[in-house]
């Protein structure tokens, strides 16, 4: 666990995502949480360590499994943006059984996972959300990411950001919904000057700072540009296998995570060339 701010901690060491704590005069505010039940309860534990305040808030930075399977051992109300609440209240009896086949190492991992209870949000938002917890100011905002629902929470006062997989840094990212353009102007927005000299913390990994923003913009504005060619001149979805080396090479990757991050960037390749024709390639010559 590091301290990156006076009261305010991150943890990296719980994979596959990185959490975050708020110490407040009246108590914890959560960002995300672990997805395996044992390292959701050892972040519980590290954080009563440091204090037994209560926890006010928990929020989500987003929906994905890797974040909200941990909540159940949080009792305190969940905060996400109104398009993750609505995923989240949308989940079908299979999902914790299907993250439980897929995370699980061993049987005990399995049956652990997959007794797992989901929480229902309890507050959601749609542009913006200030908690006043003590001495804190807390803004949780809405910033689309690889999906929808994707939120930041801000600490202005120490100059930290959660940007949850709003930021990926050094590795391929995964879109789910069509929506790159507008995670380009989120990034965009992440790298003003607004944020110059500020710690960033993204969905998984280490902390950072605006220069790793500039990467990630990169990959996307190339990525949106090369499907857009393939649209304009009609090309079929099915091309776009044509430039995964090219992306692959943007960021490391362990030889035998090869295939599955190839596998990654198509399936995000499929949905940008979705996106990307329900407007004729219109907004490319924007960016």
């Amino acid at each position: 666990m590091q301290e990156i701010a006076p009261n305010l901690y991150v943890e990296t060491d719980y994979s596959p995502v990185t959490v975050g704590a708020a110490l407040t005069d009246e108590g914890w505010v959560i960002i995300d949480t672990p997805p395996m039940p044992q390292d959701a309860q050892n972040w519980r534990e590290a954080l009563r360590k440091i204090s037994d305040q209560p926890i006010l808030y928990l929020i989500n930075t987003d929906s994905h499994r890797d974040r909200i399977l941990g909540n159940v051992w949080f009792e305190a109300p969940l905060i996400d943006h109104e398009a993750a609440a609505q995923q989240m209240l949308g989940l079908k009896g299979g999902f914790v059984a299907q993250a439980a086949d897929d995370l699980s190492s061993n049987d005990n991992e399995l049956v652990a996972i997959a007794s797992l209870r989901l929480v229902p949000p309890q507050v959601s938002f749609s542009d913006a959300l200030s908690l006043y917890c003590g001495n804190r100011q807390i803004e949780v905002l809405h910033r689309p990411g690889p999906s929808l629902g994707s939120s930041w929470v801000v600490f202005e006062q120490e100059q930290v950001l959660f940007a949850g997989d709003s930021l990926s840094i050094n590795q391929h990212p995964a879109i789910t919904e069509g929506i790159s353009k507008a995670w380009l102007e989120s990034l965009n927005d992440l790298q003003s000057s607004r944020f110059a000299g500020w710690t960033l913390v993204p969905g998984r990994g280490d902390h950072s700072n605006t220069t790793s923003v500039e990467k990630l913009i990169e990959y996307l504005r190339t990525m949106r540009q090369r499907v857009g060619t393939l649209c304009r001149t009609g090309r079929p979805r099915s091309e776009v296998g044509n430039l995964l080396p090219d992306l692959l090479a943007y960021f490391p990757y362990d030889g035998f995570q090869k295939d599955e991050t190839q596998r990654r960037i198509r399936t995000t390749l499929e949905v940008v060339y979705e996106e990307i024709r329900s407007t004729n390639g219109a907004d490319i010559a924007e960016e």
